[in-house]
């Protein structure tokens, strides 16, 4: 009896190790795959931190910062906070492209900050729609849900916000003064050339790639930042292909 129960536990561990591996192992590989920028000032007055596979951004103003997304482990956006330089109450507002965790956790870290975030996230987060398998997002209470086509102050810092669902229902994109295109998930870049994100981990890559053309046709880009494959100056190449 006893060596029936061994044998009954070594197969549901097998079985537990197969699934473990079905559903970790692509996306250790994906993960892998993406180049996010050091930590840095990327250009004037555009700031980067790294939390190993993912980016967040922050915009200088005139009476403080403006945070893009919110990296992945509180630790290690406290510490590039440290190394740029930027006291944390100086960051005047959190725009978030999307709500999943490797973009939020700056949030434990900054207290009562004014947060922003695309209305339609409350989908994932509240249902009645799963981020993934059985699984929700979570927000901190007290956000400020956009709705796409604000036009946002922030000491200084103005702020564009622009409906990109795909990756999640309520993705957004940020135009920065006009000069500065903040994608999240939205996008990748290869090679320099902007592409849908990896599909493993879209809920719509159908609906990113309409996105993707709508984020084609502005004007007056300068410079485009994603969250897990860098940056590129040249938004007229990276879209090109896309306003075909």
């Amino acid at each position: 009896m006893k060596k029936k129960i061994l044998i009954a536990l070594g197969i549901m561990a097998g079985i537990a190790i197969l699934v473990a591996g079905f559903v970790v192992g692509p996306y250790l590989i994906e993960v892998r795959k993406m180049t996010p920028v050091a930590t840095g000032e990327v250009v004037p007055g555009v700031f980067a931190i790294r939390d190993d596979f993912v980016n967040l951004f922050l915009v200088k103003g005139k009476d403080g910062y403006v945070m893009i997304d919110g990296g992945n482990t509180p630790a290690t956006v406290e510490e590039g906070l440290r190394q740029l330089g930027i006291p944390k109450d100086r960051i005047s507002a959190v725009f978030l492209t999307h709500s999943d965790s490797d973009h939020t956790a700056a949030l434990a870290v900054l207290g009562d900050v004014p947060l922003y975030v695309g209305s339609e996230e409350e989908r994932i987060i509240k249902g009645p729609q799963y981020r993934m398998y059985f699984m929700r997002n979570s927000l901190p209470a007290g956000r400020r849900l956009l709705t796409g086509g604000e036009t946002v102050d922030s000491g200084g810092v103005i702020v564009q916000t622009f409906r990109t669902p795909g990756h999640t229902p309520g993705s957004f994109s940020y135009l920065v003064n006009g000069r500065w295109l903040f994608t999240g998930d939205t996008i990748s870049l290869k090679e320099g050339k902007a592409g849908p994100f990896v599909e493993l981990f879209n809920m719509d890559t159908a609906t990113e790639n309409a996105s993707i053309g709508k984020l084609a046709k502005l004007q007056g880009v300068e410079a485009v930042f994603t969250g897990h494959h860098g940056f590129t100056k040249d938004f007229q190449g990276a879209f090109a292909a896309w306003r075909k």
